[in-house]
């Protein structure tokens, strides 16, 4: 076995956990200890380090906020950044280093990808609110602006009644808006409404018949109080209509969609948020490096590697119609390929949609020399023809074989029947394919008082 430097903890928790966590791709595991001198429960939540995003879940209450923020994931063992990593933002000068004709940066909101569900997710802004809020909210730090064409993704936690108001001016009450609730009616439906004369205040009715009945409906529990869902907005807007969208990322499934008739013209719109209960929300906006240029060659800076073992990880994003190859090279020999497939995991959007790429191998005896040096390079290519075609790249970073992610969270004991372990936490994992959810209805027994210490 690999010698690792850790603490005594550390260790003890590989020992146990080795066949169960090391070896199992994806797997997340959460222990409980009991601090009965304190009234409190420690909690340690552990993952492999797949690039996944990890998060807690508190009750959504006002005092478990105020007591557990900050209760970040990090890296057991983590690695000192090298020359190759580089999360490909505006933020870093790593791009500098990098050849990269025809390859430019860019946003989520100029050009429009699918949901993430990576490490760059627990970066993103948590807009709380934790208070029922009977006027809508404009976030002036986004500030969306649906003009032609715009597709946003976003993540939420609430229990019910997620509205949204997409209207035409400030004024949401006395112009043209675009109504979506989500999780209405006790979560069990969501609507679409067109109201020509603005939304009517919290409790009233619209005169507006049309504004009274959805143009669309989805009847399911789309929300959760105590898991992150995410959605998709789809807005376009040609000369003669105007078409609304909303999907279901958790359950791939196109839940409202209303095309209306308009007249020539280019319209702003804006959009409100109005929680009728405590949520949580964050919209997916971030950096990212992108082309549109097939055969557009991206180069790395040459790194050391220092021993035969190289291992390297990478999110790339796709379009159906696009792959990526991906070669390791030393002074111009092939030492690994890769090929990344955008059409390997179809959805109902089409938007390009992000994957995690792993690179893990032993370099031969012939091929290695300790004092050569390696390069990554990534070619696009089509596999069918495509109008729009997108390939980008995110987070290229060195990584290890094995590795783990971490938190340990404290909480209050409260003792309740509907609760027999005295919290209520759940530690969440989003994946690419399928999130996985653990809380303590299905946690290892209690182990040593040492067992999540730092």
């Amino acid at each position: 076995m690999k010698k690792v430097t850790m603490n005594a903890p550390s260790i003890y928790i590989f020992l146990i956990f080795a066949t169960r966590i090391l070896y199992i791709f994806g797997r997340i595991t959460v222990l409980r200890e009991s601090l009965l001198h304190e009234n409190k429960i420690k909690l340690l939540c552990v993952s492999e380090d797949d690039e996944s995003a990890l998060v807690w879940n508190y009750d959504l209450n006002e005092n478990s906020f105020a007591k557990k923020q900050n209760y970040k994931f990090h890296e057991v063992n983590k690695l000192p950044n090298t020359e190759i990593d580089c999360k490909m933002n505006a933020n870093e000068s790593c791009l500098e280093s990098w050849t990269k004709s025809n390859w430019l940066l860019t946003d989520s909101m100029k050009t429009p990808m699918s949901p993430v569900y990576d490490q760059r997710w627990e970066e993103f802004e948590e807009h709380q609110y934790l208070e029922k809020r009977f006027n809508p909210v404009y976030i002036k730090s986004i500030n969306l602006q649906f003009t032609t064409t715009l597709k946003l993704s976003f993540s939420v936690r609430a229990s019910r009644d997620v509205h949204l108001y997409i209207c035409n001016g400030s004024n949401y009450e006395k112009v043209l808006c675009y109504w979506i609730i989500l999780g209405g009616w006790a979560n069990t439906l969501s609507v679409l409404r067109k109201c020509k004369s603005g939304v009517p205040p919290p409790g009233q009715y619209s005169r507006d018949w049309q504004c009274r009945n959805p143009v669309d409906s989805f009847k399911y529990d789309v929300l959760s109080p105590r898991f992150w869902k995410t959605f998709l907005i789809e807005w376009n807007s040609t000369a003669t209509h105007r078409t609304i969208t909303v999907y279901s990322a958790d359950y791939n499934n196109r839940m409202l969609t209303y095309s209306d008739k308009i007249n020539p013209g280019t319209q702003t719109f804006r959009m409100f948020i109005k929680p009728d209960t405590l949520m949580l929300l964050r919209f997916h906006i971030y950096d990212f490096l992108y082309t549109t240029v097939e055969n557009a060659v991206l180069t790395s800076p040459a790194f050391q590697v220092y021993n035969r073992y190289i291992c390297l990880q990478l999110l790339v994003g796709l379009c159906a119609e696009c792959d990526a190859h991906i070669t390791l090279q030393n002074n111009g020999k092939v030492l690994e390929t890769v090929k990344v497939e955008g059409s390997s995991n179809p959805v109902i959007y089409s938007w390009p949609k992000w994957q995690f790429v792993k690179i893990d191998r032993y370099i031969s005896k012939t091929d290695y020399n300790p004092h050569d040096k390696v390069i990554i390079q990534l070619v696009p290519n089509l596999n069918r023809w495509v109008s729009n075609p997108l390939w980008a790249v995110a987070n290229v970073r060195r990584c290890q074989s094995k590795t783990l992610r971490k938190s340990v969270l404290i909480s209050d004991f409260n003792k309740k029947k509907s609760d027999p372990y005295g919290t209520t936490e759940t530690c969440q994992k989003l994946l690419y394919d399928r999130d996985k959810i653990v809380n303590l209805l299905n946690v290892k027994p209690k182990f040593s008082s040492n067992l999540c210490d730092y």
